[in-house]
């Protein structure tokens, strides 16, 4: 999904792709939930110059830097046998259970790792906290969840 609104992306099948599963840029009011999202594999290149190929099975407002989307509601999804990265996404304000930015998701035998939850650009109190929940992550090589910040305090 590229510059979309109002979609609303429910009890799907993704299922064999090569580098993304569901990449969405540059959206605002956009629903992923209760889908499935599996065998997303690298392509196949023997030389790429020593940069880095994103390799996803959903990412959110991730893959273009500086990308900016808004009411992004990721719930209830799975992803499995994915090569690289589970899912991208913005967490939500600390504190606030009833957010679905990421809520109920799963990944499961992630080559790499499970989830990179990172803060929403659109958040005036994220500067100093944001989380995800309920999110389940198992049989991945490297992390279950990660997040990257430029916080000065932790």
């Amino acid at each position: 999904m590229e510059a979309s609104s109002n979609v609303a992306f429910k009890n799907n099948v993704i299922f064999g792709f090569v580098k993304i599963g569901l990449n969405i840029n540059t959206c605002m009011n956009i629903t992923v939930d209760g889908n499935f999202i599996g065998d997303v594999i690298r392509r196949a290149i023997i030389s790429f110059d020593m940069g880095v190929d994103h390799i996803g099975a959903l990412l959110s407002c991730a893959y273009i830097k500086g990308d900016s989307c808004s009411s992004i509601s990721i719930t209830n999804n799975i992803v499995a046998g994915i090569f690289f990265t589970g899912y991208a996404a913005y967490g939500h304000d600390c504190g606030n259970y009833n957010s679905n930015n990421f809520k109920n998701n799963i990944a499961h035998s992630v080559q790499g790792t499970g989830a990179i939850i990172f803060k929403d650009p659109q958040s005036t109190t994220q500067s100093q906290c944001f989380e995800a929940s309920k999110y389940y992550a198992y049989k991945n090589t490297l992390d279950g969840a990660v997040s990257f910040f430029d916080y000065k305090e932790i």
